[in-house]
């Protein structure tokens, strides 16, 4: 969020709630920086060229498993 957005936000909440509230004070963070600053570091050289190439295309994704009780078939003698 933008420093702009934000004052935008605090303006519009001072407004709407007045006198009830009273705000102790403000912080701003740049969490993107702080977290920059804890990556651990590594030699370029151990990294794979592929590696290199490919370094901004990140894949997220999910999966989730029924929780419905499977249906479980009848115990059969499969040798004989």
């Amino acid at each position: 969020m933008g420093k702009d957005r934000l004052n935008r936000i605090k303006e519009k909440f001072e407004n709407a709630l007045g006198e009830k509230v009273r705000l102790q004070g403000e912080r701003l963070d740049d969490i993107g920086a702080h977290l920059l600053s804890k990556a651990p570091s590594y030699d370029n050289r151990l990294v794979p060229p592929k590696l290199v190439e490919n370094c901004s295309k990140v894949a997220v994704s999910t999966s989730r498993v029924s929780t419905a009780v499977a249906k479980v078939m009848p115990q059969t003698e499969i040798w004989r």
